[in-house]
């Protein structure tokens, strides 16, 4: 039988730990283009969340809200009215500081979509807020949960020696946000191809070579007049491969006009010629031969769609640590700094 209680008795005063074995009650506030795979994903969790309101300021979004749960179009209106123990933040970007501001000042615990803010100067006010009111604030890297991904570490960690390290890779992260040369709705909110994806590959990068050894050697973000955003980036990096004097060297590229939906990141092991591809797209592991064969050693899918299976992977990730106290925010706040550090280095 599932434990619930009020709000006030899930904390400690003196503590951010949440008693395990609680199911949260969960608000959603912003019911975008993602909100179909977080809601899937949710329902597939029903030991650890409940969903007890939502806010959109599109009242026509209600219709995709299951068993009469409360709807509201003004995040104030939600806090005013509903007991929550966490707000899943996934509004506009240019929106999430404003929106986080109001809740964390009222005084709920907060997992926010990626990336966390427009700049890292918004993400370091909020970080603040939450510290002084001790409360539990989470950014949601859900292509960190890529199942292939989660496989393929399980598999380096078993026996590293036979690999050696990472010596270098490549992200191609794409989407077809441009279609008949229009920038489709649902890319306007998300502020370029660089600041939506960019962290998404690094969320990826980040579980797989040492963060803080990753520099940034080489920046170009494309932006074309008829769009009010860039529409491609490309970042190339060095970094220092565990255990090795060598320089590691890797890119990330992110595009909207490919017209091809496509995830995947090459990893490249130069000690031992390996080079393994986490296709995110297919949600399988291959692995490339030296006579340049690829053969598929792992399939991933579960019979669930990518993102449903990211964001199960993601909460369930959250509940774990919002009932331990352990924040990503350290993690965060660095891949934050690379992301928008290549923002101000170089726009074509």
């Amino acid at each position: 039988m599932i434990e619930r209680v009020k709000f006030f008795k899930l904390k400690d005063k003196k503590s951010k730990k949440i008693r395990k074995n609680i199911q949260l009650r969960i608000g959603l506030v912003g019911l975008g283009h993602i909100a179909e795979y977080q809601l899937k994903a949710l329902q597939q969790l029903p030991r650890f969340f409940k969903i007890v309101g939502v806010c959109d300021a599109n009242p026509q979004k209600q219709a995709q809200i299951q068993n009469n749960t409360p709807f509201f179009t003004n995040v104030i209106d939600l806090l005013k009215s509903v007991d929550m123990d966490v707000v899943l933040v996934s509004t506009s970007v240019d929106s999430h500081f404003e929106v986080a501001k109001i809740i964390l000042e009222s005084g709920r615990n907060i997992l926010i979509e990626k990336p966390a803010t427009s700049n890292l100067n918004e993400l370091k006010v909020l970080v603040e807020i939450s510290q002084q009111k001790n409360l539990f604030f989470n950014v949601a890297f859900h292509a960190a949960f890529a199942n292939d991904l989660l496989w393929f570490l399980k598999f380096i960690n078993q026996s590293p020696e036979k690999l050696g390290p990472i010596t270098g890779f490549h992200c191609a992260f794409y989407d077809p946000y441009i279609k008949n040369g229009i920038l489709l709705p649902e890319a306007h909110f998300l502020k370029g191809s660089w600041l939506d994806s960019g962290i998404n590959a690094l969320s990826v990068i980040g579980q797989l070579v040492n963060i803080d050894s990753l520099k940034i050697e080489e920046v170009i973000l494309t932006k074309l007049p008829q769009y009010n955003c860039e529409i491609q980036g490309t970042v190339r990096f060095i970094f220092s491969p565990e255990n090795s004097l060598k320089i590691g060297r890797g890119s990330i590229n992110t595009n909207w006009a490919t017209r091809f939906n496509y995830k995947a990141t090459h990893l490249y092991f130069g000690y031992s010629g390996n080079e393994f591809i986490l296709h995110h797209s297919r949600q399988q592991v291959l692995l490339r031969n030296k006579k340049g064969k690829t053969i598929i050693i792992a399939d991933c899918s579960e019979n669930r769609s990518r993102l449903v299976n990211h964001y199960m992977g993601l909460f369930r990730d959250f509940y774990s640590r919002i009932t331990t106290g352990e924040n990503n925010l350290d993690y965060a706040l660095k891949l934050h700094t690379i992301l928008f550090s290549a923002t101000k280095q170089r726009l074509i």
